[in-house]
């Protein structure tokens, strides 16, 4: 780390709408990823760069990349993974790279370079054509984006969206003590059997050949898709778009430490298995998936919890992130909630208020109809709404 540091005009910032620039980045981002001290595994370039492989097929999305670098050496400094999309109202929007299906939304900073990168990154984010509204989603307290927003001329708005669980905890022991003492019982139990059975808990190694690293995410993303198919799963985990972004990411991540497949294996067979996000001192359970029998033996949502504890412990993790949603099979772990939060800023203050508006109504309409006392006309509006939505959304890919 530097001893000094230099005048934010002394940093060069570039914006790239290249893929090809995103793909040369690799080591340079892989550096930077690996001396950012606030980034997650979902900041790291083999998440994103295989995000935009995949969905930037929509060709409403036109890439806005920032990078910030010394100006003396060259070394990256920061990275801002940006889009430019077109909202409903045809409204040029500036957001994040990998939303969606990406738990947590940040910048990249190289530690110590904090001051000088989030005033270079706001001054440049202002200068980008082509967007009147600003909208970044699902970031957490402590993202680094936040230092860099509020040094824009208008500072955003914030809203707060879904809440992340995270048992904190040492180790698997203490986290079952802060439990329920029916959870308690059930998840020990249900540890215990697995060992009775013989099944074994298995991590895909990072020297695996990339075909059989493939061949285990097509295996998670199947199972994944079995389970879950009648416990009300996203609608997009069952695309083909989905599917490639799994095994696209895994074959960069799973090398590199920053993404484990676990199976839980039974006589050669893969009954279940799940992906772990792994970072220093990090871990976080992305997504899980099980086949129709094991559901049936096991209570599983505590056999991933354990066996991401153990990944826990091994890194020296304070705890284990359950990640976006507050389902109730999480919350049964009592875990500390903490609130994901969209940004929303702008140019033109009438365009940013009426996107605002609308952000806010359809929230508002979306907890509505998905209340237990819902009545059918919402319900029926809201599904009108969405499907509205995606037409929109056909229609511009077309063009």
């Amino acid at each position: 780390m530097r001893k000094t540091a230099p005048e934010p005009d002394l940093l060069t910032a570039t914006l790239t709408g290249s893929a090809r620039d995103f793909e040369r980045l690799e080591a340079e981002w892989n550096d930077l990823y690996r001396h950012s001290e606030n980034a997650t595994p979902f900041q790291s370039w083999g998440w994103l760069f295989s995000w935009w492989q995949t969905y930037a097929l929509d060709p409403s999305r036109k890439l806005a990349l920032l990078s910030l670098r010394e100006r003396s050496s060259g070394l990256l400094l920061g990275v801002f993974p940006m889009m430019i999309k077109r909202s409903l109202g045809g409204v040029g929007v500036l957001s994040l790279i990998g939303d969606g299906v990406t738990d947590y939304l940040d910048v990249v900073v190289r530690s110590g370079w904090e001051r000088e990168v989030f005033e270079a990154g706001a001054r440049a984010v202002q200068r980008i054509p082509g967007w009147t509204v600003g909208d970044f989603r699902q970031l957490r307290p402590e993202a680094s984006v936040f230092g860099a927003l509020e040094k824009l001329d208008r500072r955003p708005e914030r809203l707060r969206e879904e809440g992340y669980p995270r048992i904190v905890a040492p180790d698997w022991e203490a986290a079952v003590r802060g439990a329920g003492k029916n959870l308690r019982s059930m998840a020990r139990r249900s540890v215990k059997r697995l060992a009775a059975d013989g099944v074994e808990r298995v991590c895909v190694p990072p020297d695996t050949p990339p075909g059989q690293i493939a061949d285990a995410a097509r295996r998670f993303v199947a199972l994944h898709r079995e389970y879950w198919r009648d416990r009300n799963i996203s609608p997009e985990h069952l695309t083909g778009r989905f599917a490639n972004h799994i095994v696209l990411s895994a074959g960069r991540m799973v090398p590199e430490g920053g993404m484990e497949i676990r199976e839980f294996r039974l006589k050669g067979e893969v009954i279940a298995s799940q992906v772990i996000m792994v970072g220093d001192g990090y871990a976080g359970q992305m997504l899980s998936g099980a086949g129709a029998e094991a559901a049936k033996r096991y209570q599983l949502s505590s056999l991933f919890i354990y066996d991401g504890f153990k990944v826990s412990e091994r890194v020296g993790a304070a705890g284990f992130d359950l990640l976006r949603g507050e389902e109730a099979y999480k919350l049964r772990w009592n875990p500390e909630v903490v609130s994901g939060t969209r940004a929303v800023f702008g140019r033109n203050d009438m365009l940013r208020r009426g996107y605002l508006a609308s952000v806010k109504a359809y929230a508002a309409l979306r907890e509505q109809a998905h209340a237990g006392d819902a009545s059918p006309g919402v319900k029926r509006l809201f599904a009108a709404y969405t499907d509205l939505r995606s037409r929109f959304a056909r229609l511009r890919n077309r063009g």
